[in-house]
Formats: structure tokens, C-alpha cells, sequence
């Protein structure tokens, strides 16, 4: 698969004549090493799906349902596609770089946050109302639960869109995608959860004691749960101070992606140690100077594939005495 996509590519790298050697290609041209980071970036989304189960497992663990949790995953997983269709279809942006797959971990985490505060909600209005029916309790619960995410989402969207400001291509797309997806994943909560809240009620009322739908022992009171809460946090201290001291920091400042054992890495490493290269680096930087010409950019600023045309500066007279 990577092979053909090279393939595909290879004008941007055919160094040959096309007379007696039909096709030179230099291996460690940065679109060979690109090529293999992106397949190795995809590769390593499995490590989203492996953060995607730790939070379905959390879900299960404080919600005591697979009901309620399903229809929490549900609402994350709908968040995906509403936020695409928005993004290309209705904002015509074209460019999707590889930055917005980080926004998995976002909408994932703040995606069971709101299951929590709306499965929290209900627990406590089922306290304050033990004899209450499934109306009288969601009359109580939602309305709290549906304004407290509300302000998390929004203040936390607020803050991917104010990010679009930045005239860097990949990180403003990254800042709208994530915003759609924290705004999506609300609406598909208020949808999802909160029906499946009532008919998990309802259920329970009935006298249902099917595994899906409810398992364990519910707490007895809220102290319970905090003593719960506790145990759960200070498990988590402890899991990080283990992980933390095992991490090694980085041993130079440029930002490599591919492990030292790598060929590309390798090739990278010679080639920076090179006399030539080590001169270069030090020899400070080059500025070239253009008259006639503006600093104009025409190009899509969201898309980096859109190169610019060049602009004149009808203005320059290189014949007058001050241009010369």
C-alpha cells in the first residue's frame, strides 16, 4: 500500500534522465521519510483506541450499566461524523491534518465527564425525590444537568475557537474541528443520554434485573461515593508515579518522530554530524531580498497545498534613481 502510494508520487522525486538509467530515486528524500511517518502515525492510532476503552471501562465502573454506558460511547462516536460533515460539507475546508485525530482524546474524555454530571444528577434527584416518578425525576435532574455541561462545553469550545486566530493552517483546523466535536458531543448527550437515563428508570421501576441494564450494589449514601471517589483518585496518583519516573526526556530540541533504531533516524543522525551540515548550522541564517514584489499571500490559507501567485508591486520603478 505505501509502495503505490510512492508510486504515485514519484514525479515529485525522479531524479533519472530517462536515458540509460530509467529511474534514480534518493531513499532518504523527505518524501520517502513522510510517506513512512504517516503510516506509522496511523498505525499508532490504536493507542486511541486502547484510551477509547479506558474510558468505556471508567463509564462502566462509576454508572454500573452497560445500558448507560453504551449509549455514553454512542453519543462520543456520533460526535465524529456530525463534526466532519460541518467541517468539509458546510465549511468547505479541505484539509484535514493529522493534528485533528488528537481530537479523539478530547471528545472522549469530555464525552464521559458529561455522562458522569448527567448520571450524578439523576442519582441525587432519585434521593431527594425516593418516591418520585421517572417525570418527576427528570424534571428535577435534567434541566441542572443539561446547564452545568452546557457551560463546561461552551467555555471549553470557546477556547478551541478563539485558538483559530492562529494563522498556521494545520493548528487552526485542529482548533475548529475540536471545537465542533465538544459542541456536538453536548447536543448528542442531551439526545442520547439523557432519553436512555429515563428508559433505564423506567426499567428499574418495572423490576428490571437484566445484566446489561444494571450490576453491582448501589451505594448506600453519598458518602459512600466520595469514599468511592477517593480510592479511585488516589489509585490514579499512584499509577502515574509509577509510569512517570520510567519516562525519558528528550536529548535534543528538534522534534523527531521516528525511534533511533530507524534507518531514517540513522541516515538523520550521520547526515546532522556531517562537517558540511555542522558549518551550516552554525553559520547563522541566510535573508534574501526581493524588490518589486508584495508580501501577499492569495492562496487558501486553510489548505497548505494551495500555493500563492505572485503579486507586483506596480509601485517599484526599477529605472528611478531611488531604486538603484
Amino acid at each position: 500500500g505505501n509502495i503505490d502510494a510512492i508510486y504515485d508520487i514519484v514525479n515529485t522525486f525522479d531524479r533519472s534522465n530517462e536515458g540509460l538509467v530509467s529511474g534514480v530515486y534518493e531513499t532518504t528524500n523527505e518524501d520517502f521519510v513522510n510517506k513512512y511517518i504517516n503510516s506509522v502515525l496511523i498505525s499508532d492510532m490504536t493507542l486511541a483506541m486502547a484510551s477509547a476503552f479506558v474510558t468505556v471501562l471508567a463509564m462502566v465502573l462509576h454508572t454500573r450499566s452497560l445500558w448507560l454506558s453504551f449509549m455514553g460511547l454512542l453519543q462520543i462516536i456520533l460526535s465524529f461524523p456530525l463534526s466532519f460533515f460541518v467541517y468539509k460539507f458546510l465549511g468547505g475546508i479541505q484539509f484535514f491534518p493529522f493534528l485533528n485525530f488528537i481530537g479523539v482524546f478530547v471528545v472522549f474524555a469530555l464525552g464521559a465527564d458529561d455522562v458522569f454530571v448527567a448520571v450524578d444528577k439523576w442519582k441525587n434527584a432519585k434521593r431527594h425525590l425516593p418516591n418520585g416518578s421517572t417525570q418527576d425525576v427528570a424534571r428535577f435532574a435534567l434541566p441542572e444537568a443539561a446547564g452545568a455541561m452546557f457551560l463546561t462545553s461552551i467555555t471549553t469550545a470557546a477556547a478551541f475557537f478563539s485558538t483559530t486566530v492562529c494563522p498556521v493552517a494545520p493548528l487552526k483546523c485542529f482548533a475548529i474541528f475540536c471545537g465542533l466535536l465538544i459542541m456536538f458531543d453536548y447536543f448528542m448527550n442531551v439526545l442520547l443520554v439523557f432519553p436512555a437515563l429515563c428508559l433505564y428508570d423506567i426499567w428499574l421501576q418495572k423490576g428490571g434485573t437484566r445484566w446489561w441494564l444494571h450490576f453491582g450494589k448501589q451505594s448506600a449514601s453519598v458518602e459512600d461515593e466520595k469514599l468511592s471517589l477517593i480510592h479511585r483518585v488516589l489509585g490514579a496518583v499512584v499509577a502515574c508515579g509509577v509510569t512517570v519516573p520510567q519516562l525519558t526526556l528528550p536529548k535534543s530540541a528538534d522534534v523527531r518522530l521516528l525511534s533511533e533504531k530507524n534507518q531514517f533516524e540513522k541516515h538523520w543522525v550521520w547526515q546532522s554530524n556531517l562537517l558540511s551540515r555542522v558549518l551550516a548550522a552554525k553559520s547563522g541564517s541566510v535573508a534574501v531580498i526581493i524588490w518589486g514584489v508584495l508580501p501577499a499571500d492569495n492562496g487558501d490559507l486553510l489548505d497548505p497545498q494551495s500555493f500563492t501567485n505572485l503579486v507586483l508591486d506596480k509601485s517599484f520603478n526599477p529605472s528611478s534613481v531611488e531604486a538603484q
